[in-house]
C-alpha cells in the first residue's frame, strides 16, 4: 500500500515537473519572439493565465511562437499533424486529455479559414477557437 502511494506522489511530481518544462519552453520561446517583434504583453500572463493578446504585435507574437515549433507555416495554415504529434507526447500518461485535444483540433481544422486572415490573424483565431472549444468539454 505504502508503495502505490509512493508511486503515486512521484507520478503527480513528474507530471508537474513536466507541466513547469513546458510553461518554461513557452515562456523562452515567447521571449525570444518579444524580442524579434519588439512586443510588449505579459508573457507571464499569456503563459501562467493563457491570456489571449489583442494587439497586432500581440497576435504576431503567437504566430511566431507556432511557426517556431512548426505548428503553422510562413502563410498562417496550420500544420495539424505537428500539433497532434506533440499532444501525444504531451498527453502521452492522460487518455482524457488526449482525447479531449484532438477533439479540439479536429473542430478548429475546420472552423478557422486561414485563407482569409493573415499569419499573426490566422495565429489568434486558432488560439482563441482552441481555448473556446476547450471550454464546452
Amino acid at each position: 500500500m505504502n508503495r502505490l502511494i509512493l508511486l503515486s506522489v512521484v507520478l503527480a511530481a513528474i507530471s508537474l515537473a513536466r507541466a513547469d518544462l513546458d510553461k518554461a519552453k513557452a515562456l523562452k520561446l515567447l521571449e525570444e519572439c518579444q524580442k524579434k517583434l519588439g512586443s510588449e504583453e505579459d508573457l507571464n500572463a499569456m503563459v501562467e493565465e493563457k491570456i489571449i493578446p489583442t494587439s497586432e504585435k500581440g497576435k504576431c507574437l503567437l504566430a511566431c511562437a507556432a511557426e517556431e515549433n512548426g505548428f503553422i507555416d510562413k502563410d498562417g495554415k496550420a500544420n495539424f499533424e505537428k500539433i497532434i504529434e506533440y499532444l501525444q507526447k504531451k498527453y502521452a500518461d492522460d487518455e482524457e486529455k488526449m482525447e479531449k485535444a484532438a477533439k479540439i483540433v479536429a473542430h478548429c481544422s475546420t472552423a478557422v479559414d486561414h485563407t482569409k486572415l493573415d499569419k499573426c490573424e490566422a495565429a489568434n483565431e486558432y488560439v482563441k477557437c482552441a481555448k473556446e472549444k476547450k471550454e464546452t468539454l
